[in-house]
């Protein structure tokens, strides 16, 4: 039997004399099939398709940790893609996406929420960022997208996390 716990699918669990009860909470939401931070996102007009260029897996600042001033940001401009597939029910709804970046010390970087909704079977969104964040402490950075239909109360869904290695070298000195 597959563990509900780990998708974070099983919500509560009342405890009653007798058997148990599982209340599933299940919040209808779209289906996410990318999520990929790149240089560079391009459509193809003529057949609707995309293509990703360089796929960040990592980040390489050529400066030791102590020459890192703080707040700053190396000039390398980026894309982050997500994919959304629409789902019986999404037609008429409205969702909100949010995309953060957590660095190796578990400082949040930047956070960015966009409003979608459906007018195809496939929803892509894009968010350009025109700067890498830099931090004193090298380590996994995560990419980390939630979303949550666009409605008063209704709770965020962790759906995806993507690290990128950011590390730190020392430049060659000739």
């Amino acid at each position: 039997m597959p563990s509900f716990y780990g998708l974070g699918l099983l919500r509560s669990v009342v405890r009653r004399p007798g058997p148990r009860v599982r209340l599933w909470n299940f919040q209808k939401l779209p289906r996410l099939i990318l999520f990929v931070p790149c240089e560079r996102v391009i459509l193809n007009q003529e057949d609707n398709n995309v293509s990703l260029i360089t796929v960040l897996n990592e980040i390489g600042i050529a400066l030791p940790s102590d020459k890192i001033p703080s707040g700053s940001h190396a000039a390398y401009r980026w894309t982050i893609l997500a994919v959304w597939l629409r789902e019986p029910g999404d037609e008429q709804k409205r969702f909100e996406q949010s995309c953060e970046l957590v660095m190796p010390d578990g400082q949040r970087a930047f956070r960015s929420r966009d409003v979608f909704s459906f007018e195809q079977r496939i929803h892509r969104q894009t968010l350009v960022v025109p700067a890498f964040p830099m931090s004193k402490t090298p380590g996994d950075c995560l990419l980390k997208l939630s979303v949550r239909e666009d409605v008063e109360g209704k709770e965020w869904q962790g759906v995806a996390e993507y690290p990128i290695l950011l590390k730190h070298s020392t430049p060659d000195v000739r």
